[in-house]
């Protein structure tokens, strides 16, 4: 196989193996839920109650900072899906 049909062989299953990854990340108080994929978008949002009753600002902060935190962890595991398909057969 050439180089280029193995870059596309795996770039093929990269796709694969991050297309339906997911962050599901929830505050401390459980009332705010975030669903979050890699790249930047936000699935789903959940808020209850109580999260209804914080001001708005305490309340995009709060959303804010979970999206990022999701952010973190899906990429870190598509990084880590993609790093070990790149080195497969890397000796």
């Amino acid at each position: 196989m050439d180089i280029n049909e193995e870059m596309r062989e795996k770039a093929q299953r990269i796709e694969e193996v991050t297309k339906d990854l997911t962050s599901d990340v929830t505050s401390n108080d459980g009332s705010i839920q975030v669903r979050v994929t890699p790249g930047g978008g936000v699935q789903d949002i959940q808020l209850s109650p109580s999260a209804l009753n914080m001001n708005e600002s305490a309340l995009g902060e709060h959303l804010l900072s979970l999206i990022h935190y999701g952010f973190e962890k899906v990429n870190a595991e598509a990084n880590e899906k993609m790093r070990s398909i790149m080195t497969e057969g890397d000796q």
